[in-house]
């Protein structure tokens, strides 16, 4: 129910828009980099339009997409921890999609296993929408994710 609450409160506070019209190179190599560097905002710059690899852990499916950019709504949305110790889970995030013809796999991913995921890192736009501020954060297109990492 926590988790629940959460994420309605997540979807009604914020808002996403696509940033600038440059697009990630999907044949650009690979970059390991650490979640919780990934996650910060202040980091967006850095991982923009790049192809990353991080390890983290697996939460949940997620059923809102509402706050997204359109063009992203028919994705599978799914939550991350850097903590695999459900049910706490620390540094979360939830801007993380997978394509629904590869999501097949994550509905076996059991709650806080850990994972490795290889993702495009595109810019996005967050508006909060009780203050009207706004910062730039990454919505993390994945590419690949692997189970027991």
């Amino acid at each position: 129910m926590r988790y629940l609450a959460m994420a309605l409160v997540y979807a009604l506070v914020s808002g996403c828009s696509s940033l600038g019209s440059s697009k990630p190179d999907p044949m650009a190599p690979i970059q390991d980099v650490s979640y919780k560097q990934l996650i910060q905002p202040a980091f967006a710059n850095d991982f923009a339009n790049k192809r990353v690899r991080f390890d983290a852990a697996f939460f949940a499916t997620m059923n809102l997409v509402m706050d997204l950019p359109s063009k992203y709504q028919d994705q599978v949305r799914i939550h991350l921890c850097s903590s695999s110790n459900p049910p706490q889970c620390s540094n979360p995030y939830y801007d993380v999609l997978i394509a629904k013809e590869k999501s097949t796999p994550i509905f076996d991913i059991r709650q806080g296993a850990n994972v490795r995921i290889t993702a495009l890192a595109v810019p996005i736009k967050a508006i909060a929408a009780l203050s009207g501020g706004s910062s730039k954060k990454l919505l993390l297109l994945v590419e690949s994710i692997e189970a027991g990492k």
